[in-house]
């Protein structure tokens, strides 16, 4: 658990009005839909832009056009993105 948290330690850094355990108790009861965020949703600067899926997969998001968009909000709002399908 508390791996999680220094990995997300931008997160913990935006949601400084969240007491410790509050926060802890959130990324305990949602594990999954950041992984798939992190993984599908969040464009990363160290892969130009891409997610991680994208670059796994070759994909180049701005040169290649997307079929299909789907918004993403979990976490009440604090994990939000759009999914780009190709």
């Amino acid at each position: 658990m508390e791996q999680l948290a220094t990995r997300l330690g931008w997160l913990i850094t935006s949601t400084k009005s969240l007491a410790m355990p509050t926060l802890m108790k959130m990324v305990g009861n949602c594990p999954p839909c950041i992984s798939y965020w992190y993984t599908y949703i969040r464009p990363h600067q160290n892969l130009n832009g891409k997610t991680p899926a994208e670059a796994w997969r070759g994909i180049d998001p701005y040169k290649k056009p997307f079929k299909q968009e789907r918004w993403f909000e979990a976490w009440d709002g604090l994990l939000v993105g759009y999914e780009l399908k190709h």
